[in-house]
């Protein structure tokens, strides 16, 4: 909450306060976008194919970096949420705890985003990571291991 602003709204002899901002409406948001982002996705990509849980991150670089960038949202805001304690054990003042959260929340998910996107992009390009060649472990007449290439 303290993260929201300092805005109360006046309309038609009613008052919005300002903590609705960030307790009520941005929550809402939050999750609609989460809900509505498989829909969001379809409608934007034009793909229509089923997509299963356990897809690689490189496979789609866009979804790759939103879930970067909602994650380090989330998580700003969930450190916020203790600002006061982190005030007290850093000799900082709340002010200042709440203006560097303030600002993680709009550039972390703007960058996670980015670097999220280009990671899984290389990734994509170099199709992943390169893995050693397979080989078996046989036990020597000594007591350690030979490898052996698997065909």
């Amino acid at each position: 909450l303290r993260l929201g602003p300092p805005w109360s709204i006046h309309l038609w002899g009613h008052t919005i306060p300002s903590p609705f901002f960030p307790g009520v409406l941005m929550p809402a948001v939050l999750f609609v976008f989460l809900f509505a982002y498989p829909f969001i996705e379809r409608a934007v990509t034009g793909d229509s194919a089923v997509h299963h849980l356990l897809e690689k991150p490189r496979d789609n670089p866009a979804r790759t970096g939103v879930g970067v960038a909602v994650f380090l949202f989330a998580l700003g805001l969930t450190l916020a949420g203790s600002g006061d304690v982190q005030a007290r054990y850093l000799h900082e003042s709340i002010t200042a705890i709440t203006t560097f959260y303030r600002g993680f929340c709009i550039l972390a998910p703007i960058l996670g985003f980015l670097l999220g996107f280009a990671i899984a992009s290389e990734l994509r390009r170099r199709h992943g990571v390169h893995e050693a060649t397979r080989v078996r472990l046989r036990r020597n007449e000594q007591g350690g291991f030979d490898e052996e290439p698997i065909a």
